[in-house]
């Protein structure tokens, strides 16, 4: 996981609270520094010499177009005023702080006052932003702010932002603007993504530059590994498989299979053998370790002798060897040192719930510590928990138009007059018995029949006989129409 990140950090010199900056000109910084008593030219000039600043001075009594300007303890700057005989610091600030030339209307240089030098009289020149006033008399009013200055330094001429941070000179200090991975007031300590413990449910967190890895329990997956690992549990023989999507060495396989409640597979017969092999080829293709390794390997020497004695292995040999189910080889058996890694496949035995989730007389088996439960359904039922009904009428077993009653693993079919059968497949002739009045002819024409009272009695056509439909006319279910005199119908419905 990779984690952007800009972090700045500021450094400073060591101010005190009754301090703050105001703005910089040419160099030089201007401060706020509060005063303690009446703001007289005396009390200012302590207060910036207590913060080791100097003091920017307003002239009086001099042609500041012309002549000197400052003092020697005031910053050199150019003079901003247009009245003779008054140097306009504060006008100089204004412009900077605020954007326009008149101080008593720049909010962050109210209530600061400014040394005069050459001034007979003891209070200092004031701004008060609320009058607005400038150069309130400072011998009525105490508590406020001195101006003060110092040069600045640009501290970014040192280089102190470390691992690619870069700096920003700003007043009393610099910034460091830190590279994603690293923070720290001179981005010289590298961030802990893993602090946070960003991996979950077990998972192991490995921490990077600007990032972090999750390496997962079995099981789970995800960056996080939030998810949990989609498997698909196989039967075979009440025993149940699952393959990896992982790769590990045959140990770590191992253990893997152990902590889900299972093992590495064991296969002794062919038709373990043949199953497995279909269900490779099925999914990822890939070859699989299995449960079978050497042990006590023994070597001798060419001339028949044991190995003992003097030995010269390179560390960890002589290696075990394991047994994969080689993709490149139809998956018959193949060895390879058992610290290669392949994916696996683990075993487990299919156990009796303890607790029966399954519905409608279902028999419950489990493997894996139960992490798989499989359902067989009582007849007549489906579903992952045999909690469906199944429609035995779906199939529309019911012929000719009989109608079917879904029941427990079976249906009934109600047939139309004419039918029966279970699934009213057989035709019934209709004129077996004869319903028509007697000496009435009848003919069955397949889901009705017709009644004629014409007949030949000695050689002579009878005469036709008046019938009215009454409801013994027709077998029960179907109904009687009268066709004209002697003749009518019998029609299902």
């Amino acid at each position: 996981m990779l984690a952007i990140l800009i972090i700045a950090f500021m450094a400073s010199t060591s101010l005190s609270a009754e301090v703050s900056y105001l703005t910089s000109i040419q160099g030089w910084g201007y401060y706020k520094v509060r005063v303690s008593g009446l703001m007289t030219q005396a009390n200012i000039q302590a207060a910036c010499v207590a913060e080791g600043m100097m003091f920017p001075c307003m002239r009086a009594n001099l042609d500041c177009g012309g002549g000197q300007q400052w003092t020697a303890d005031c910053p050199a700057l150019p003079d901003n005023g247009t009245d003779p005989g008054v140097c306009r610091v504060q006008v100089l600030m204004a412009e900077s702080a605020c954007g326009i030339p008149e101080p008593w209307m720049c909010p962050p240089l109210d209530d600061t006052f400014i040394y005069i030098p050459g001034y007979s009289a003891s209070e200092a020149c004031g701004i008060d932003v609320d009058g607005p006033t400038w150069c309130v008399d400072g011998d009525v009013v105490s508590d406020l702010y001195a101006t003060c200055v110092k040069e600045h330094v640009n501290e970014c001429l040192n280089s102190p932002c470390n691992n690619g941070g870069a700096c920003a000179d700003i007043p009393d200090g610099y910034l460091c603007i830190c590279q994603a991975g690293w923070t720290g007031q001179n981005c010289q300590t590298e961030v802990d993504e893993c602090a946070s413990n960003p991996c979950q449910n077990g998972a192991t967190c490995t921490d990077g530059l600007n990032g972090y890895i999750c390496t997962c329990a079995p099981s789970w997956i995800g960056d996080h590994c939030e998810n949990k690992q989609p498997v698909e549990d196989l039967l075979h023989d009440s025993k149940c498989y699952r393959l990896s999507s992982d790769s590990a060495n045959h140990a770590d396989a191992q253990t893997r299979c152990t902590a889900i409640g299972g093992r590495l597979a064991v296969v002794k017969d062919a038709g373990v053998q043949a199953f497995l092999a279909n269900e490779f080829r099925q999914g990822a293709g890939v070859s699989h370790w299995i449960g079978l390794k050497s042990t006590n390997i023994t070597f001798q020497h060419i001339d028949q002798s044991p190995l003992a004695g003097y030995t010269n292995w390179k560390p960890d040999e002589p290696a075990e060897l394991c047994v994969l189910m080689d993709k490149d080889g139809g998956y018959k058996w193949k060895v390879e040192f058992c610290d290669s890694v392949h994916n696996y496949v683990c075993e487990s035995d299919e156990t009796t719930c303890r607790l029966n989730v399954c519905q409608n007389g279902g028999n419950c088996t489990a493997c894996f510590n139960e992490d798989f439960v499989h359902c067989d359904c009582a007849p007549g039922f489906e579903g992952e928990r045999c909690e469906i009904d199944v429609d035995e009428c779906e199939s529309s077993p019911c012929q000719f138009g009989g109608t079917c009653k879904d029941g427990i693993d079976s249906y009934i079919c109600t047939c139309l007059p004419g039918y029966t059968g279970d699934e009213c497949q057989t035709d019934i002739d209709l004129c077996n018995p004869n319903p028509c009045p007697f000496g009435w002819a009848c003919v069955d024409t397949g889901p009705s029949l017709n009644c004629n009272a014409f007949g030949r009695d000695h050689g002579h056509v009878r005469a036709a006989v008046p019938h009215s439909c009454t409801k013994a006319s027709c077998p029960v279910g179907m109904t009687c129409t009268e066709a004209g005199p002697g003749s009518y119908s019998c029609t299902v419905g």
